[in-house]
């Protein structure tokens, strides 16, 4: 994926990392950023009303795939943010 800019995406999500997310490394472990992701997608799914319409349907979102390419190792003390899209809605399979 290009480096393409914060702004352009349709939501982002700023936040710092804390001590705990570092590995024996030193480095942020790797299963962390999947983590990240859902926090922007808790935000993104908040941001669009999702939960409440949940709730009334009994029905939700499901996320069908997931990837990270890492490109850098993040440390602490920083600050990172992360991006949030939808690409695409279907019925259930």
């Amino acid at each position: 994926m290009a480096n393409i800019p914060v702004e352009n995406y349709p939501l982002s999500h700023t936040q710092a990392i804390v001590w705990n997310d570092m590995d024996a490394l030193q480095h942020i472990n790797n299963t962390v950023y999947f983590r990240y992701f859902e926090d922007v997608r808790v935000v993104m799914l908040e941001k669009l009303e999702v939960f409440e319409l949940a709730k009334r349907l009994h029905v939700g979102p499901v996320v069908g795939s997931t990837r990270c390419d890492y490109r850098a190792p993040l440390v602490y003390p920083d600050t990172i943010t992360t991006v949030a899209w939808v690409e695409d809605i279907q019925e259930k399979r």
